[in-house]
């Protein structure tokens, strides 16, 4: 969520690889990569004139950032206040948590505290008829109308579970969802009346429809349940990004959902696993400068 109507450029952030290689004067040719491994610790160890454990606590952070970078903090349960509100964008701005996800209710809280601290450039984004998107298109239309006015950063649409048997209708409310801004926008289903047939179907019509994501929402199911039901997502995913949204509690069981195949995890606790894996590698801070 930005503090102006101006938007700004994220800043990609590449791993140095194949260190150690010359040109004809003679000096030292880096080539960015991509993957997050090094190849030899003595080299890095060598060229920034640290040592092997300060090389090894810079790959740490690296993979704490890239890590809490997938995680995405929820906000929708009831009577949040601006107090909280404030410590959730001030925590997840400095643990690098990818998103906050939130009721439409709560978006003028988040608004009034960007504008008031100028803490400008965390991810903020809108869920539309949360928790079952029972709701008719008009409301969906009037909710994400409303939602444009506070600036926000993109839309998660709640479609209901019998959506998976009509796609049509599915695509033609989403049509008229993506012509209203120009956020991205994925969807979300309940996963309570889903098999892992109706999982697959999901991704399939999703994909179709051109939806940006799907969300798969677990409630109050425990961790346990979540990872039995994910395991459809990595037999079934196809291209789409897929995100998992529960009482996730752990770093543990957010690398477990991941390892089935999603590709995000939502939660009420995001901006808590960030911080206690801080505190697990003593890494005072893992945000870029």
């Amino acid at each position: 969520m930005k503090k102006s109507k101006n938007k700004s450029e994220n800043t990609a952030l590449s791993v140095v690889k194949n260190v150690g290689e010359t040109n004809e004067t003679g000096v030292a040719v880096y080539q960015p990569s991509s993957e997050d491994v090094f190849d030899d610790i003595s080299v890095f160890s060598a060229l920034f004139n640290e040592t092997p454990e300060q090389i090894k606590n810079g790959i740490r952070v690296f993979e704490l950032r890239r890590f809490a970078g997938t995680l995405g903090q929820i906000t929708v349960r009831y009577e949040i206040r601006e107090k909280e509100i404030l410590r959730i964008m001030k925590k997840s701005l400095s643990l690098g948590v990818g998103e906050i996800l939130t009721s439409p209710v709560y978006l003028s809280g988040y608004r009034k505290v960007v504008n008031k601290t100028e803490m400008d450039g965390q991810k903020v984004c809108a869920v539309i008829d949360f928790p079952l998107g029972e709701s008719t298109l008009k409301a969906k239309v009037a909710d994400v109308k409303a939602c444009e006015k506070f600036g926000v950063d993109g839309y998660t649409v709640v479609m209901p579970s019998v959506f998976v048997k009509n796609p049509n209708e599915f695509k033609k409310q989403l049509k008229k969802i993506k012509g209203l801004t120009d956020k991205n926008v994925g969807v979300a289903f309940s996963t309570t009346e889903l098999d892992a047939d109706d999982v697959k179907s999901v991704f399939r019509a999703a994909e179709k429809v051109g939806a940006e994501a799907v969300t798969l929402l677990f409630g109050d199911q425990t961790e346990q349940e979540i990872l039995s039901t994910a395991k459809a997502i990595k037999e079934n995913k196809g291209k789409i990004e897929v995100r998992i949204l529960g009482n996730v509690r752990s770093a543990e069981a957010v690398a477990a959902v991941k390892k089935l195949g999603a590709d995000k995890v939502f939660t009420p606790y995001a901006v808590d696993i960030a911080e206690d894996l801080l505190k697990r590698f003593n890494i005072k801070g893992i945000k870029l400068n």
